[in-house]
């Protein structure tokens, strides 16, 4: 029958969309926030940008209090470097 190729497709998408769908809601609200000048006092989410040194730095996970931007490669991501010309 020339339907049943079509019928499987279309099962076929709807496993790919509930799948999909379970990719979005497992991000969240994962919206960027900007926090101004690096507090070592605070925890920062993941997403959070902050200057340190002149710099811009992007949060990769979530941050404990005192994890310096620029001390790992695994929690900071540099953004934007100042040039101290």
């Amino acid at each position: 029958m020339a339907l049943k190729p079509l019928v499987e497709r279309i099962m076929a998408l709807e496993r790919d969309r509930a799948e999909l769908q379970s990719r979005v809601a497992m991000l969240g609200d994962r919206s960027l926030s900007y926090e101004q000048v690096w507090d070592g006092t605070k925890p920062y989410a993941r997403g959070t940008m902050v200057t340190h040194r002149s710099t811009l730095w992007f949060a990769m996970r979530d941050i404990q209090p005192g994890e310096k931007p620029g001390a790992s490669d695994h929690a900071w991501k540099l953004m934007v470097k100042h040039d101290h010309r």
